[in-house]
């Protein structure tokens, strides 16, 4: 079957992201576009790009193992530290790669959180459905905050950039912009955009980086945070999913 593609066009709406739309892409291709942020400044790149090279600890489609990190704790702005303080300058920095099962047992711990993360779950077995096993996930948003803290309310969802092949996409049945906000929002409380790492020029990906990282790193009141990264492939899945089932919480939905 010929792989369906993409091209997501839109604004940036209240929390800083684009609301998308989509259109048809040529034949073989799962394209993403350049957003324009309104008159008198330059197209913005429509989705956050690339990650520092470090290890992680983890399986990939190939079997190949990597090292990961602990989730740091919230410092005491209720965000994920973006480096370590006593090491401003080592590569223990943001974004943290870390194991999905890490990041279910850290974060659903309300009703409203395993609510977002059984959505996020549901999300990625999705995307795994359609072939997209290689790549890794930025995760970032209110749910990686203290939110509860902070803004006296639950996360209503989290924010995902997949950075995957698209070679490797076939969609079969599945309309493609089931997997993009705002359907994504809607059906998987998982805000959604994408990164081609096959064929997005490398000076492309070191500009979008700079920019999408610059973005990601820091509230709208400028403090700056980190964020976390995992990896896309499916090996931890089953037991992320039988933690998050067996832990949970008073008043959560099933």
């Amino acid at each position: 079957m010929g792989q369906v593609g993409l091209v997501l066009r839109g604004e940036f709406g209240d929390d800083g992201f684009e609301e998308v739309r989509g259109g048809g892409a040529g034949d073989g291709e799962l394209g993403f576009g350049l957003v324009d942020q309104g008159a008198g400044c330059d197209a913005i790149p429509a989705y956050r790009l690339s990650s520092p090279a470090r290890p992680s600890q983890r399986y990939d489609s190939d079997n190949e193992v990597h090292m990961t990190v602990a989730i740091p704790n919230w410092n005491s702005q209720g965000l994920l530290p973006p480096v370590d303080p006593a090491a401003p300058t080592s590569a223990e920095r943001s974004p943290y790669a870390v194991s999905l099962k890490d990041v279910v047992m850290r974060f659903a711990t309300t009703p409203a959180r395993h609510s977002v993360m059984n959505g996020f779950l549901d999300y990625r077995a999705t995307l795994h459905s359609t072939g997209l096993l290689d790549g890794f996930q930025w995760l970032d948003g209110s749910f990686m905050e203290d939110v509860e803290t902070l803004e006296s309310r639950p996360p209503n969802d989290i924010d995902i950039v997949t950075f995957l092949y698209s070679s490797q996409f076939n969609p079969g049945n599945l309309d493609p912009l089931t997997l993009m906000n705002p359907a994504s929002k809607t059906q998987f409380k998982v805000d959604a955009y994408f990164v081609e790492l096959d064929v997005t020029p490398p000076h492309e990906l070191t500009l979008l980086s700079a920019y999408w990282y610059s973005v990601w790193s820091h509230r709208r009141n400028d403090v700056w945070k980190g964020y976390l990264q995992v990896d896309l492939a499916p090996n931890e899945d089953a037991d992320a999913i039988a933690w998050l089932n067996q832990s949970r919480p008073a008043g959560a939905g099933p």
